[in-house]
């Protein structure tokens, strides 16, 4: 199942759902520590700067939602992107 690059969470799932096993996610990860598997490492993409989204002219750009509230009742909302 690592060869398919799962973690503990999702060899637990499966094994739940393939062979109707229950193992805890720390009896999982003992294994694979007893086998020299190494854990899965996820890497997170950082973003080192925002784009900020400004329109030149207030109101130049206007999103609105509207929403039924009750018969013949509806709220409007708008937001000055």
């Amino acid at each position: 199942m690592r060869k398919r690059r799962l973690g503990t969470r999702r060899i637990q799932n499966e094994l739940k759902r393939e062979y109707d096993c229950s193992l805890s996610r720390e009896t999982i990860h003992k294994v694979l520590t007893k086998n020299n598997v190494k854990p899965l490492v996820t890497t997170r993409r950082i973003r080192k700067s925002f784009k900020r989204y400004e329109r030149a002219i207030p109101g130049e750009r206007i999103q609105m939602d509207t929403c039924k509230i009750a018969p013949g009742i509806y709220q409007y909302t708008a937001v000055d992107d």
